[in-house]
């Protein structure tokens, strides 16, 4: 064996693993891959504030490295509006508790009374949102510790000060590192749906071809995908009309692989309906790719997957299996005809969510 074939089988057997974890990683950790970036701002706001405590010589400047870190913590809204609300009112709201309970917590009843008040409304804000109530917490956070450390008059400016540092740190962060707008975030939410129920409508293909059950993809598969619908509730705006067509088509379509699915099983073991089952097989190749090129038109702007072939061959299914209706039974028609009015509705739905990626046009 030679040097370079050696090189390239040790790199087949490291891409394995690498692969194997990565898949992993996006079925059960980060199916929407938002931590990376987070985590990769967090850092940048770690750096720059330990750089901005050494430049100080306060006693207090330690503080900017704790308000940066955390503060960022609190861009974690559904939209790119969102965001930034829950980060500049936290900052705010951290930098003005952070002064107030500095000056008070020499005063134990005073103390007391603030944080029983802002931890009975982190915990309400909670229970109404899980966004909110992460907000929440760290503003009661820097209460608590800003009390329970209390400093004179001079300590107490440069702990807030310093608090208001680190916040600045988060917005500038922010605004600089991967920054987000809401057309590129619904642009990527509705790509992710395309790609997610393709991948579910692969797994299931799957189930059917090995002819064993293979439950736990499927469920990983299914559950990425409603998640990817809950996040759209969330992401998209109600005057963003036309984006909610393009879910709800994707939400049907989903509907229309589970029907082909069950037909698929029903027909299984049908000797005259076999050939529907090879022709499902083909249709879900033929949609998969569909799926993945409609994925990648809405989230680039780039021009859709043409559907004229597609089409044709669906329309080409119902002329060819026409031709058997008098040899079939009463449960093979109605599996026929069930089959037919769900490729009639994918039709409609691949020609209308096809339109509806046009007009989104190109990206700004």
């Amino acid at each position: 064996m030679t040097i370079a074939m050696k090189v390239n089988l040790n790199l087949i057997k490291l891409k394995n693993p690498i692969k194997k974890l990565q898949k992993f990683y996006a079925d059960h950790i980060d199916p929407d891959g938002i931590q990376p970036i987070h985590a990769l701002r967090t850092v940048i706001a770690a750096v720059l504030a330990i750089l901005l405590y050494h430049s100080v010589s306060w006693p207090q400047a330690y503080w900017i490295l704790s308000s940066a870190v955390l503060v960022i913590q609190t861009y974690n809204g559904p939209t790119p509006q969102q965001k930034w609300m829950f980060l500049v009112v936290t900052g705010l709201s951290v930098t003005l508790l952070t002064f107030i309970g500095s000056l008070i917590g020499h005063s134990v009843l005073a103390f007391i009374i603030l944080l029983t008040l802002t931890t009975f409304i982190a915990v309400y804000l909670n229970v109404i949102s899980s966004d909110l109530g992460t907000s929440a917490f760290y503003v009661n956070l820097f209460c608590l510790m800003s009390g329970a450390l209390s400093v004179g008059w001079i300590e107490t400016v440069q702990r807030t000060t310093s608090v208001f540092l680190g916040f600045m740190i988060a917005i500038i962060v922010c605004a600089c590192v991967w920054p987000e707008r809401l057309s590129s975030s619904i642009r990527y939410n509705i790509a992710q749906n395309l790609w997610r129920l393709s991948e579910f409508n692969h797994a299931l293909a799957d189930d059917q071809n090995k002819n064993k059950k293979n439950d736990k993809a499927i469920a990983v598969r299914r559950n990425r995908l409603t998640r990817g619908f809950q996040l759209a509730r969330k992401t998209i705006p109600l005057e963003e009309i036309q984006s909610w067509q393009m879910i709800h088509q994707i939400e049907y379509l989903y509907e229309i692989i589970l029907g082909l699915n069950e037909i698929q099983i029903l027909i299984e073991k049908q000797k005259i309906l076999k050939i529907i089952n090879k022709e499902i097989s083909v249709l879900t190749r033929r949609l998969n790719w569909f799926l993945k090129k409609l994925s990648t038109s809405a989230e680039n702007g780039s021009p859709p997957p043409q559907i004229t072939k597609f089409i044709q061959l669906l329309r080409t299914f119902e002329k060819y299996y026409s031709r058997h209706l008098k040899q079939f039974n009463q449960e093979q028609f109605l599996a026929f005809t069930v089959y037919i009015d769900m490729i009639h509705k994918l039709e409609r739905r691949v020609v209308t969510l096809t339109e509806l990626v046009k007009r989104m046009g190109y990206p700004i």
